[in-house]
């Protein structure tokens, strides 16, 4: 078996390595002690799938958190890598594509699909993705998609989320935005996290309607003052071909509110 270095190169690593012999070495994603700690937070039963572990930075944090992880990358290198890096925390790493050998693994509470999906779809497009997504078997699901990308991953969610059997149920965003999608969904809409960049983007598609001033500022102080409600029982936000149908003035509240707000929301086509 290659030692370290030759495996993972002698100036730069994807993720943090947390080996004396590459303290010098350059992250490109320095992030990544903040992407797990949200993820940490997230997690939910006792097994982990992290789907292009890459040198297992995710895996190795997460088993030592008491958790049954299996690391899965189809670059054998990799893999090598993350075995030596183990220890004796016990994680399963598996070789191949995971469109391959998903079914095979069986189901598990939580799956890490981090930084992977844009590539995933610019070798067999969306629509052959979201087919491919169906094996997803979890009951909770971690995509991290670039904000940058000829896909529109924000509009796109609901429809990622619906192909795995799933709702968003948060997102946070760091470099990149990581969603968390679970199996629960709501006979009436999506709940999901709205962020005033979102909320602007509807906004901008949409035709103007004339804005009540006491509605307005009766749902931003509601947001600032956290008393805001995510609306499952009320009407859902109606937005339609990317511009909204119901909830004009809720969105406004978002933007001007700045703050991100969760909201149950149903798309329609045109």
């Amino acid at each position: 078996m290659a030692d370290l270095i030759e495996l993972l190169g002698k100036r730069s690593t994807y993720q943090p390595v947390g080996d004396p012999q590459f303290a010098s070495h350059k992250v490109t994603r320095r992030d990544s002690p903040e992407r797990l700690a949200y993820i940490l937070k997230s997690l939910v039963g006792h097994t982990v799938l992290d789907i292009g572990c890459n040198s297992g930075y995710f895996t190795r944090e997460i088993a030592r958190k008491g958790f049954q992880v299996t690391g899965l990358d189809k670059d054998r290198r990799m893999i090598e890598a993350a075995e030596l890096l183990d220890g004796n925390l016990g994680i399963n790493y598996v070789c191949g594509d995971w469109k391959d050998v998903l079914p095979s693994l069986g189901a598990f509470a939580n799956i890490l699909y981090l930084a992977v999906i844009h590539h995933d779809i610019s070798k067999i497009g969306l629509e052959e993705t979201l087919v491919k997504l169906a094996n997803f078997k979890a009951q909770r699901v971690f995509i991290e998609v670039p904000n940058h990308s000829p896909i529109d991953f924000h509009k796109e969610m609901p429809r990622i989320a619906e192909a795995m059997g799933k709702t968003v149920v948060d997102s946070h965003t760091i470099r990149r935005t990581i969603y968390v999608l679970e199996s629960v969904k709501h006979p009436r809409g999506v709940v999901m996290l709205i962020t005033p960049q979102q909320a602007q983007e509807w906004l901008d598609r949409s035709k103007f309607q004339t804005v009540r001033p006491d509605k307005l500022s009766g749902y931003v102080r509601d947001i600032e003052e956290g008393n805001w409600r995510a609306g499952t029982e009320g009407s859902p936000l109606s937005i339609i071909g990317g511009k909204i149908g119901n909830g004009y003035h809720r969105v406004r509240a978002i933007i001007e509110a700045k703050k991100e707000v969760e909201m149950l929301v149903r798309f329609k086509e045109v």
